[in-house]
């Protein structure tokens, strides 16, 4: 195929209206943008694991290989204050409730708009 011809098929793709270009726009090239700059960041700050370099790990040695490792006792804070995330809970739900009975009660009128 001619290159030129290629490049004319380029222009009168990018150039007509298609339905598609609605979706092209300020707003979805920024979340696009970001999505991409966040899952460069992801990939650039996950740290190398060792099973990947193929090395096998080694536990570390202690100057007394008998002692074993001991229970950590949870702070008092965890047993005196377990009962305060039920009402975290409970709005986080009812938020959630809004959220979705709103989406289902309005989209019905945008659809037949």
């Amino acid at each position: 195929m001619n290159i030129s011809k290629q490049l004319k098929f380029l222009y009168r793709y990018l150039i007509t209206s298609r339905r598609w270009r609605k979706w092209i726009n300020t707003q979805v090239l920024l979340v696009l943008v970001a999505s991409a700059i966040f899952l460069s960041a992801l990939v650039w700050t996950n740290p190398f694991s060792v099973k990947s370099a193929g090395a096998t790990p080694s536990p570390a040695l202690t100057a007394n290989p008998s002692v074993g490792p001991t229970r950590t006792p949870f702070p008092p804070e965890y047993a005196s204050n377990s009962q305060q995330t039920i009402g975290i809970t409970f709005a986080g739900a009812i938020l959630v409730l809004i959220v979705v009975i709103g989406v289902i009660v309005f989209m019905p009128k945008e659809a037949e708009k």
